[in-house]
């Protein structure tokens, strides 16, 4: 799947909350149940479930760094 590279970079919690803050936050994706976004999300993410990734991943610009949780 496209998701499972080599050397995928890791962001942590304090990094992402600097690049936020900073406003250079990456495309944040929550992967978890519409349900679940819309109980609570990070400002600015979008939902894309787990389950419908890989036939939705051509909405995601491969240009922008992308974080997802």
């Amino acid at each position: 799947m496209f998701w499972k590279r080599e050397k995928v970079p890791v962001m942590t919690a304090d990094e992402l909350a600097t690049a936020i803050t900073e406003n250079r936050a990456p495309i944040m994706v929550d992967v978890r149940s519409e349900k679940d976004f819309h109980n609570a999300h990070l400002r600015g993410a979008i939902n894309i479930p787990l389950e419908e990734l890989e036939q939705r991943k051509n909405e995601l610009d491969k240009k922008k760094p992308t974080v997802f949780y």
